[in-house]
């Protein structure tokens, strides 16, 4: 195990922030892998890749939003799900995408 395994993450720093006891368990349940279908469906797109969660009824309309948002405001992806590291202050974080908007801003969006 190498010392950066042992850094907390950006959302472990913030999921104390998140309170979800208000939540019904089976709705948490079902949001999870929606969730990890709708990114790994945007992912793809923004990187012109084939995606088999680009038709599923349960993500169609956040992969949607997605691309509209996408095809408005993004000129060039810098980079998509890439872990990054701050050694000295020890976390870690992977954002969803980097990207150059049409704007000329380069922002982070997660």
């Amino acid at each position: 195990m190498s010392d950066r395994d042992k850094y907390l993450s950006v959302t472990q720093v913030l999921g104390k922030y998140f309170d979800k006891s208000r939540i019904p368990k089976a709705a948490l349940e079902k949001a999870a892998p929606r969730g990890s279908k709708a990114h790994s469906a945007a992912l793809c797109y923004a990187m012109k890749a084939y995606s088999r969660h680009a038709k599923d009824p349960d993500i169609v309309g956040y992969l949607e939003s997605f691309r509209a948002w996408f095809n408005e405001y993004v000129e060039t992806v810098i980079f998509a799900e890439v872990r990054f590291f701050n050694d000295p202050l020890r976390f870690k974080g992977k954002p969803d995408l980097g990207c150059r908007l049409i704007s000329g801003e380069s922002v982070v969006v997660d």
